[in-house]
Formats: structure tokens, sequence, C-alpha cells
């Protein structure tokens, strides 16, 4: 039986403030990857790709999805690259509905704008940044479960929307 929500999807698309939200409504723990990264490794992800590259930044992120797939009974916030680490996100699958948040590229970038983006976005050409690794990943996103576009709708909304589709599928 499948007890896990995992959240997927760009960075800047509310993956972690939707996931704190269902986790308290599911009474499930919550566990954010790059967060866990950066408490494992004691730096923080813009330090890791600055010291270390995105290669090392990669392996910690695998790391991190195979200790989350272990989890029972969470939602499982993951990084925007993840989805790329199709043997940890199949690993996810097993115990885990996988829930893909998108919304549209200019929300995406006015929500990056207000916080600095991380690394390996470019933040001095931010919209094509986005739109280009956007169009890398979107095959990998488009594997979700549910694929939700959250254009227009309120953390509520969002979260009924997931709690309605896990419901559904018997989780």
């Amino acid at each position: 039986m499948k007890t896990n929500i995992v959240l997927t999807g760009f960075m800047g698309t509310g993956k972690s403030t939707i996931g704190k939200r269902l986790a308290y409504i599911l009474d499930k723990g919550f566990l954010d990857t790059d967060r866990e990264i950066e408490r494992i490794t004691g730096q923080r992800i813009p330090e890791i790709f600055r010291r270390h590259g995105e290669r090392r930044f990669r392996a910690e992120e695998k790391l991190a999805l195979r200790r989350a797939a272990c989890l029972r009974n969470y939602v499982i916030s993951t990084g925007g690259g993840a989805v790329t680490h199709e043997t940890e996100m199949d690993l996810l699958r097993e115990h885990g509905w996988i829930v893909c948040l998108a919304v549209k590229v200019d929300t995406i970038v006015e929500r990056l704008k207000r916080r600095k983006p991380q690394p390996p976005l470019d933040f001095k050409n931010l919209r094509h940044s986005v739109e280009s690794m956007l169009e890398k990943r979107e095959k990998f996103y488009r594997k979700a479960d549910l694929y939700l576009d959250t254009s227009g709708l309120n953390i509520n909304q969002i979260v009924n929307r997931i709690v309605e589709f896990v419901e559904r599928r018997g989780g």
C-alpha cells in the first residue's frame, strides 16, 4: 500500500509550502530532500555547487532520495531536478504517489526573483535558464501519477485536489 506522497516540480512551484500543509492535514511526516542534503552535508546547496560542483550535488541528491524511499507515511518534497534520477524515482513510487506541481514560466520567474534562485539557474538570464531547464525536465515531470497545474489555485485548493486524488486511488 502506498502511504507516501512525493511532490516534484520545478523550483518555485510550491513543493515545500504545499508539502508542509499536506503533511499537517494528513497527519504525515514531512521531509524536504534539499533541506536533508543541507543537514547531512552541513552546507547550503549553493555552497555545494560552488565548492564541489553539480555532479557532487546530484550524488548527494540521489542518496537523499534513496533514504526518503525507505520512509512510510510521509509527504516528501524533492528538489526540482530529482525527477531525472529515474531509478530513485521508481523506488519512491513503490510506496508513494508522485505528484508534480506545475505553474506557468512567468509565475516561476516572479517567485524566483523574490528569493535568490539556487544553482544551476543563471540569475542574470533567469527566464531563459528556467525555460531551458523546464524543456529538459518536462518529460520526467509528466511521468507523475498526478500532474497538477496549480495556476490560479490557492494553497487549500491545491491540497484538496491532491487529497482527493490520493483518496480516489485508495491511499
